[in-house]
């Protein structure tokens, strides 16, 4: 199932997805669940007026939250969708899957769309 978020503030940065987002965490009563999560793309528009900058990485849950990128500091032209079509499969209850996003010049617009 696909997940849509509409960015329309220009925050730091946001998880996209986290276990709350499936409720598949293995626990000893349910092992059947997987802990991991697969996202088959990435799609991201801006639809603002302005361009943006944006990374997509992985944060440890826990403390020291390192950071892992896929992606760093793409810059989004005004009205141009950006599609990352390479497969990720993350461990969701030791990691989210983070976008951080910024605007050159005022608050940007970006809608993803996780498959």
């Amino acid at each position: 199932m696909s997940k849509m978020i509409n960015i329309t503030d220009a925050d730091a940065s946001r998880d996209i997805l986290t276990a709350a987002d499936h409720g598949t965490s293995w626990n000893s009563n349910n092992s059947r669940k997987s802990n991991r999560v697969s996202v088959s793309r990435i799609i991201i528009a801006n639809t603002a007026g302005k361009p943006a900058t944006i990374s997509i990485f992985i944060r440890e849950r826990k403390a020291p939250n390192a950071e892992y990128y896929f992606i760093k500091d793409l810059d989004i032209p005004v009205s141009v969708t950006y599609v990352w079509d390479q497969p990720i499969t993350i461990n969701q209850q030791n990691f989210d899957l983070r976008l951080a996003n910024s605007a050159a010049s005022g608050t940007p617009g970006l809608t993803v769309i996780i498959d």
